[in-house]
This record gives structure tokens, sequence and C-alpha cells, in this order.
């Protein structure tokens, strides 16, 4: 069985002022995946990038993950990479946005990884495991 490689732009580097539309253009010139790099920092400061004051003051957390369930109208494959601390608590919030596949970085989950893979399958999301530069392979084993 041979491997079948993805391209999958990061929609990080998107104009966020026109998010949908530059998700169909990444897809219109052949990207098999989208892929979202997801920081707390990333997430809390997205506020920044609404265009007045009142709306960045009524910015909710949960606000952003309605955002991206906007742009996959098209039924896109969202590759969504938690570079977080937390990653159990975006399990629902990514879910409910419509996204296909959640990875997070072993060396923050060892502790829960056998609630949390269940859990990102639970609603319908492919896991996915991500090393930081350093870590040995053999800590992904266990998982």
């Amino acid at each position: 069985m041979g491997v079948t490689p993805k391209i999958a732009p990061s929609m990080l580097s998107s104009d966020f002022a026109n998010l949908a539309s530059e998700a169909k253009r990444m897809l219109d010139f052949g990207a098999d995946w989208l892929h979202m790099d997801i920081m707390v920092n990333f997430v809390y400061n997205f506020a920044s990038f609404l265009d007045s004051q009142e709306k960045r003051n009524d910015f909710q957390h949960s606000n952003f993950f309605c955002f991206l369930g906007f742009f996959l109208q098209d039924g896109a494959f969202l590759d969504c990479h938690l570079m977080v601390t937390n990653p159990i608590d975006y399990v629902e919030p990514l879910g409910k946005a419509g996204a296909s596949g959640f990875t997070f970085h072993v060396e923050v989950s060892k502790e829960n990884w056998q609630e949390l893979i269940p859990k990102i399958k639970s609603k319908a999301m492919r896991p996915g495991v991500a090393l930081k530069p350093g870590t040995l392979i053999e800590e992904v084993y266990p998982l």
C-alpha cells in the first residue's frame, strides 16, 4: 500500500478579513485539505482583526470556532493543529465548527490521551499526534 501525499496549505497565512474566499481559493488551486494552526494567543487575539471596537469587545472565545465553521461551508477537510496546553478543552468547539482533523501534541497529553482520543473520535474528527523537535518518537508509542 502506497502513501498518498496531501496538500494542506496553512490558513494562518491567509487574509483574515477574507478567510472564506481564501479557503475557496486554496481549494480551487488544488489543495486537498486546509490546515489551521490553533494557538491560545491566536484564538484570543483573533478579535484584533475585527473592524470595530464594539465587535472586539463582544468577541467570545467560542465565536472563533463558529467562524471556522462558516468558512467550511464547502465541505473541505479542515486539519486543525492545536498548539495549546489543554487540547481536550477544544474538542467540543472544534467538533461543532466542523473540523475534520484534530492534531494534538504528545508533550501536553501524556496524562489524558486515553480520554482525549475517544472524545475526538466521538465528534467525528480524525485524531492526530504531533511532536515538538527534540521529543523522542518513543513518546508516541503508548498512543
